[in-house]
This record gives structure tokens, C-alpha cells and sequence, in this order.
């Protein structure tokens, strides 16, 4: 009997095993189809691109890429024991600082914060389901196509004098394919907002072309990011990094005076403190107010309230719907920050943990409860480092136009 049960024992390890094993596999294997998947459509891109540029179709591997692990191989690969983390003070400004929320909010306040919003028009027809919907090339050119104005602007810039092309691109369908459905659709964005967000004075252009810049980059490197940890719907990961910036437009569409504060902080504690001094909220809560304005879906309401969560919260008191999301976008638009302030091209170039800044206070160990520990690294990845770096050689051409 004691055999039997032994040998029963041992039956049930095996097949706890095989079906670990099994499932292990297959997630690898799905990832991999996953990223196999972007990286073809990447390359047909690129061979559209060479194409009409006249060039010969370039080698799928690059110079510096064969020595590196393929970047499914660092996801797979087990976290090694993290080391314990040293002593740290909590920074004194930090301690003191309250972050507003909208139960925080005299009727005063609330009051100013709608003044502050309500004669910003509304975006074109296009907006909402650009925010909304999760698209595949076809799709979104058919969406983009429904507004002349700004069909017609992506494909000036598809066919500016900056890329040499050889043959002139005519269809919207195969400026998504060039371009990439996240550059276009997030392009196609901005312009539906053109007229809510008017410079009137060359800072005001100034400030405002920063924001956009950064929120560009974030929400193409949200999107990436998603993708490969394999969270939620991309697309909705890349909107909400997208959105993350509209209150600070809504600042400076209301008070230009912000311009040359916006322009030359890159802080986000620092920015933050001067808005809640001066204006009495913050740019998460006139953002949150400006998309119920525009009769956004109320989860785009509720994820532009949390955005600053990550600066202020400590991890373990931060309970919000979605975490992760919410870390991820979190992470890519600091790193849009530091990209555009900085005028840098390779994100590799960019501190996930700076010590002199105090919105990345918490940032590392919120990475690592979350799961995206291996952040860092990935942004090293050339393959990732090149397409952050095309978002941004599209971003110079369309602001030369």
C-alpha cells in the first residue's frame, strides 16, 4: 500500500510537470508568433520604404544585432534574485507634497478648473473613434480617409521632400503601411485636435509642440511595451499614454503665461507644484475634466485622473483598476520626457532611474511589483531602439511640414 501511494505520488508530480511545461511552451510560443507578426510588418515596411526610395531591400539582420538576445529570449528568461534594496529616504519635498484629487476640490476650485476648459472646442468627427477603436491598417485608412483636411496633411507629409521618395504615395492605405498604424492614427489625432490647441504666440507653439512630441513618443513606446508583455489591448495602452498630456495643453490653451514654465521644466514634480499653486488642480484633473467635456468614454476619464498616481503613491497603497496599464504608460511618458527635453534619438540614451528626479521616486519598484522588471533592459534592445528611433525621424518630418 505504502508503494502504491508513492508511486501515485510520483504520477501526479509528472503530470504537474508536463502541464507546466506545456503551458510554459506554448506561451513562449505564442509571444514569439506575437513578435514575429511586428516585426514582419516592420520589415514590409521598411522594404516599402527602400522601394519607393530606390534603395536596395536592406539585410534582416543589422550590424550590432546578431551578438544580442533576441528580445523574446530576455522575456523569457528567469528574473535573478533581486538584490535587497538599500535604505532610502523618502525626499523631503515629496513627504510634504499633497497631490489633489478631484474629492479634494472646494466648489471654488472646481469651478475655476471648468473655466479653465469650457471655450476649447471639441475635436473633429474622427477623434473619438481614433480613441476608442483598435485598428488594423485597412481600417484605420478608411477612418482617417472620412476627413479630406487630414487625409490630406498625412499624405504631404508621407510624400515630403525628406524622404527622397521615388515614387509619390497617393493612397492614404499605403501611407498607414509606410508610416505605421500607430504614428498615423496618433498623427491623425493630434490634427483632429489642431483646433482646440491654437498657438497664438511662438512660445505658446513652442510648448505646445513639446507635449505633443512627448506624447507621441510615449504612446508608440507604450504600444511596443504592450506587445511584448503581452498586456491588455496595445492599442488602449497607447491612447491612454497618448491622452496622458491633454491637461497640460488645456493649461496652456487658457494660460499662455504657462508657456515658458512648460517649456523649460522638465520636472513633472515641479510642473505639478506650480499647477496646483497657481491654477488649485493639477493636469490629471483638468484633463479628466476636459475629456468628460468631450464626452469621452469614462474609462479615458478615469485613466487621465490616475496618471500622476505613480509619483506620489507609494506601491503598496496605490489601488487602482488597472495597475499595470496604468505603471506602463506611466514609465513611457517620462521616458517621452526625457526624450524630447533632452532632444535625444536613441531611448537607449534615457535614465529609467534617475536619482535626481522625484516623479521616478517609486518608479523601480513599481516596475517590479508589476511585472515589468525587465523594462530597462528592453529598452537597450536595438531592435527596439530603431523603431522608437523611426517614430521620431516621422516626428521631425511631419513638424517640418
Amino acid at each position: 500500500m505504502v508503494l502504491i501511494a508513492i508511486l501515485a505520488v510520483v504520477a501526479i508530480l509528472l503530470v504537474i510537470v508536463i502541464v507546466k511545461s506545456t503551458t510554459s511552451g506554448a506561451k513562449k510560443r505564442r509571444r514569439h508568433a506575437q513578435n514575429s507578426a511586428q516585426h514582419s510588418a516592420t520589415l514590409e515596411a521598411v522594404k516599402i520604404k527602400e522601394k519607393l526610395e530606390g534603395k536596395a531591400s536592406s539585410d534582416d539582420h543589422d550590424d550590432g544585432e546578431e551578438d544580442e538576445p533576441a528580445i523574446e529570449d530576455i522575456l523569457d528568461a528567469e528574473d535573478t534574485a533581486p538584490e535587497p534594496p538599500p535604505e532610502r529616504v523618502v525626499p523631503e519635498d515629496l513627504l510634504r507634497f499633497r497631490l489633489l484629487k478631484e474629492d479634494d476640490l472646494s466648489e471654488m476650485q472646481m469651478k475655476e478648473i471648468l473655466t479653465l476648459i469650457k471655450n476649447i472646442p471639441r475635436p473633429s468627427g474622427i477623434f473619438t473613434p481614433l480613441s476608442v477603436g483598435q485598428f488594423g491598417p485597412k481600417e484605420l485608412a478608411e477612418l482617417v480617409s472620412q476627413d479630406p483636411e487630414i487625409a490630406a496633411k498625412i499624405l504631404r507629409v508621407v510624400n515630403s521632400a525628406a524622404y527622397q521618395l521615388h515614387k509619390k504615395i497617393n493612397s492614404v492605405n499605403r501611407a498607414v503601411v509606410f508610416l505605421g498604424t500607430t504614428l498615423v492614427r496618433d498623427i491623425a489625432m493630434r490634427l483632429s485636435m489642431q483646433n482646440s490647441f491654437v498657438a497664438k504666440t511662438p512660445e505658446q507653439e513652442k510648448a505646445y509642440s513639446k507635449f505633443w512630441k512627448m506624447s507621441i513618443i510615449a504612446s508608440a513606446l507604450a504600444k511596443r511595451m504592450a506587445q511584448l508583455f503581452e498586456l491588455g489591448e496595445p492599442s488602449a495602452v497607447a491612447t491612454r499614454a497618448l491622452l496622458s498630456f491633454i491637461g497640460n495643453l488645456a493649461v496652456l490653451a487658457h494660460r499662455p503665461d504657462f508657456c515658458n514654465q512648460y517649456a523649460n521644466t522638465q520636472s513633472l514634480f515641479e510642473r505639478t507644484k506650480i499647477e496646483q499653486a497657481i491654477l488649485g488642480g493639477n493636469s490629471a484633473l483638468i484633463g479628466k475634466q476636459l475629456a468628460h467635456q468631450w464626452k469621452l468614454p469614462d474609462i479615458i476619464e478615469q485613466n487621465i485622473s490616475e496618471i500622476l498616481f505613480p509619483m506620489i503613491v507609494p506601491p503598496a497603497n496605490c489601488v487602482v483598476e488597472d495597475k499595470r496599464e496604468l505603471v506602463l504608460c506611466y514609465a513611457c511618458c517620462r521616458i517621452g520626457e526625457q526624450m524630447t527635453f533632452n532632444n535625444l534619438t536613441d531611448v537607449a540614451h534615457c535614465e529609467v532611474f534617475p536619482k535626481d528626479g522625484i516623479e521616478y521616486y517609486y518608479l523601480e519598484e513599481y516596475l517590479d511589483e508589476t511585472g515589468f522588471s525587465k523594462f530597462e533592459r528592453l529598452l537597450q534592445h536595438m531592435k527596439l531602439r530603431k523603431e522608437i528611433g523611426f517614430v521620431i525621424e516621422q516626428l521631425g518630418n511631419y513638424e517640418s511640414k
